[in-house]
């Protein structure tokens, strides 16, 4: 974080996220991932401007903020998030399927909650050592399980 500031690497996430709001494959995403994602570069813009190392820490939090809204909000306007993606595979999904989605998106839900909070304490009190443990390795472990 020398050589490049924390103000770059937010520009260039912002410019990631913007690029991805207009391309087609944005337009066939469910509406609650791509308010995520302006919910989180708008916060991130908000935290930049004040101060940038900050931003750049609390960037997994936003993240998992966005993630928490895209998958909470399909639980409200169906079908859930998780039975979007078994639909793609298995299109006529039985409704014990349906059902079986739905309790897998809460899960979901609630660990983006756990994880945005773990998140948002790391970059408030931990030091960069542990911040970067919890969010560049355990983190993706547990999302991979």
């Amino acid at each position: 974080m020398r050589t490049l500031g924390p103000g770059w690497v937010v520009a260039g996430l912002l410019a990631f996220l913007l690029l991805r709001s207009v391309t087609d494959r944005a337009r066939r995403t469910p509406g609650g991932l791509t308010w995520g994602l302006l919910f989180a570069a708008v916060a991130l813009v908000g935290v930049a401007l004040f101060d940038q190392e900050l931003s750049v820490r609390l960037y997994p939090a936003f993240m998992n903020a966005a993630m928490f809204l895209a998958f909470a909000q399909t639980l409200w306007r169906g079908p859930s998030m998780i039975e979007r993606f078994a639909r793609m595979t298995d299109p006529d999904l039985p409704p014990s399927g349906v059902v079986y989605t739905r309790v897998v998106t809460m899960i979901w839900t609630g660990f983006f909650v756990v994880n945005g909070v773990v998140a948002v304490w790391t970059a408030i009190w931990a030091d960069w050592k542990l911040w970067t443990l919890y969010n560049a390795g355990i983190a993706y472990g547990l999302i991979g399980v």
